[in-house]
């Protein structure tokens, strides 16, 4: 039990071998735990917003002191839009799709169900990166592609940020579809690469 909710915390990460020559990684948002604010906001964001706005209007009706847009409902609009942003605005899943011969895709996926995609066509992407930064008094580890015609670095998994062990597979993995390096991992039939914790499982 004890290891279960240690697991809980971290994001859950898998691989798919898509053939010989594709592979996708995806990161999971861990569920919050019973008792924590993601997980009361998941479960109740959208009945408290509901809720908020009855009140005010309520209020507003019974008392009359008050035109439509001042103080009480203008005050619940905001907190509710708020709650409710917040909730549709967490990224839920993040993946990275590599394609021997045509690159990279990066994809976001929010609780709302809102979408982003990226795409970095082999061709642009002089090299990939295992690197640390410092961040908040904190080192962190991050997974970047080096792109030919732009300045900045293009990062795989930005929000759920995966602990290291599973960044090392990703990056590897990564180059070995990309770039033909060698990848014991790759050899696994099943993809098993290790627990939820922070690992990749097939």
């Amino acid at each position: 039990r004890g290891a279960g909710a240690m697991a809980s915390r971290h994001p859950r990460c898998t691989v798919e071998y898509i053939g010989k020559h594709s592979r996708e990684f995806r990161i999971e948002a861990p569920r919050g735990e019973p008792g924590s604010w993601d997980a009361w906001l998941d479960a109740n964001g959208r009945r408290v917003a509901a809720a908020m706005l009855a009140v005010a209007l309520v209020v507003e009706l019974w008392t009359a002191r008050y035109s439509v847009w001042t103080s009480p409902v203008l005050a619940s609009l905001a907190i509710a839009a708020a709650v409710r942003h917040v909730r549709r605005s967490r990224v839920q899943e993040e993946s990275l799709l590599v394609i021997q011969e045509l690159g990279v895709q990066l994809k976001t996926k929010t609780v709302g169900g809102g979408e982003r995609l990226r795409f970095l066509d082999k061709e642009n992407i002089k090299t990939v990166l295992l690197n640390e930064g410092i961040q908040r008094c904190s080192v962190n580890f991050y997974l970047a592609f080096v792109m030919r015609d732009a300045d900045r670095l293009e990062i795989a998994f930005p929000s759920l940020r995966p602990r290291l062990p599973a960044l090392q597979q990703a990056f590897l993995g990564t180059r070995a579809v990309l770039f033909g390096e060698t990848d014991e991992a790759a050899e696994r039939s099943d993809g098993e690469l290790g627990d939820d914790a922070g690992a990749w499982a097939g």
